[in-house]
């Protein structure tokens, strides 16, 4: 007999109409992202069945790694930041429905009389549960167990709403200014905050970077283009790079195999698997950090955007790095390269002018003037890109 938990694809299990009656129940799709978030939580789940239905009938772990980066990439990855933006939501909400509370008796009271006003609603959900239980339908049962949390938890404060008829009264004139405030914060001119939003970034990076920034602006970064530059910021200071004193810090450590990988990949052609694991790579790591800078500037909403939007790229570099090692660094190719003699010196005559670039990169960069101040990722980066140079070659570079 098929298990009615485990046996299929959860959202068409037991547990997932579960899911759906709590859903109708609570009324979650009158809160922003409530759909998004039930949705993207049984695809996840989906997934989740799918990937142990690959395990158990794979016969190579090519399936299932590729399945892996698919899963974060979307179903998982929709998942934690749709129910994210859902508990904000209720939190705001919340938030605001405690705020409006003026003492502990206005809530004990008006906790009393939701109860009273919601009676008729109270007595036909607790019908519904002994009906549901005599009948062993789990799913009628649940669903109004969620309606009577939805009753208990989900109330106004009596004398907020009591005050609208006594306009006259101080405290309702102080109540209602102070929900006029909130409500111009809140509908405040998108622009404006937008504005405001962009001007702490730039003091952020101002402390953080100095005026490296605007100068770095001006051009693509030489790490990522791998292109001659007619300026190099830092040029003044080559010689003062042995007294500057870099420290590594583990977070360079912790990048060093990402900025190995993304480098040396680089250098392969534009229409390879690598070059594209290497882009991919590169893109979501720039999400990245924009995601550690928001949050440092206390922007939470636009740093999960950010996140979000770094994890999704993780379906596409799953599939092109494991096809960078498997067909463009495949073990045919290792083995061409170290049996033919003269391999390696073809593989430096063309790629002499691009290893040329990372010296002087390298050169006429510091730790000061280095784009985002990040020496230890632009020092690997060149190391992966030059190495790279002897084993692989561009054989059409000009495109």
């Amino acid at each position: 007999m098929e298990n009615i938990y485990s046996g299929n694809y959860f959202s068409k299990t037991a547990a997932g109409d579960y899911v759906n009656a709590f859903y109708k129940g609570y009324e979650l799709g009158d809160y922003s992202n409530g759909e998004e978030c039930k949705k993207s939580f049984l695809e996840s789940m989906d997934f989740l069945h799918e990937f142990n239905l690959n395990m158990t009938r794979r016969y190579s772990f090519r399936d299932p790694f590729l399945l892996t980066f698919k899963g974060f990439g979307q179903e998982i990855n929709d998942f934690w930041f749709n129910c994210f933006n859902l508990g904000w939501n209720l939190k705001e909400v919340y938030e605001e429905k405690a705020a409006n509370f003026v003492d502990t008796g206005d809530i004990y009271l008006s906790f009393l009389f939701n109860l009273l006003g919601n009676a008729i609603r109270i007595k036909k959900a607790s019908e519904n549960m002994v009906n549901a239980t005599a009948l062993h339908d789990t799913e009628k049962l649940v669903e109004n167990i969620a309606v009577i949390c939805r009753v208990v938890l989900d109330f106004n404060s009596y004398k907020s709403v009591g005050a609208a008829y006594n306009p006259s009264d101080s405290t309702f004139i102080a109540r209602r200014l102070q929900s006029d405030s909130s409500f111009m914060k809140k509908t405040e001119n998108k622009e404006l905050a937008n504005r405001k939003s962009e001007a702490r970034l730039a003091a952020y990076k101002h402390l953080k970077y100095g005026n490296v920034q605007t100068a770095v602006q001006k051009s693509e970064l030489a790490f990522f283009s791998i292109n001659p530059r007619s300026e190099f910021p830092g040029v003044e200071n080559i010689h003062d790079r042995a007294n500057e004193g870099y420290s590594w810090k583990a977070v360079d450590f912790i990048q060093a195999p990402f900025a190995l990988l993304i480098g040396s990949l680089h250098a392969l052609p534009d229409e390879s698997f690598g070059y594209r694991c290497s882009k991919n790579t590169t893109t979501s790591r720039g999400k990245l950090l924009d995601a550690v800078e928001q949050f440092e500037i206390d922007e939470t909403i636009k740093g999960v955007q950010d996140l979000h939007e770094s994890f999704k790229l993780f379906d596409e570099m799953g599939l092109y790095c494991f096809y960078a090692f498997s067909v463009d660094l495949s073990a045919e190719h290792w083995t061409k390269i170290f049996s033919v003699w003269y391999e390696i010196p073809i593989n430096l005559m063309y790629g002499a002018g691009f290893m040329w670039v990372d010296v002087i990169n390298w050169l006429f960069y510091n730790p000061s003037s280095v784009p985002n101040g990040d020496w230890g990722f632009f020092t690997v980066y060149l190391i992966g890109d030059f190495l790279m140079r002897f084993f692989y070659r561009d054989e059409s570079p000009a495109k």
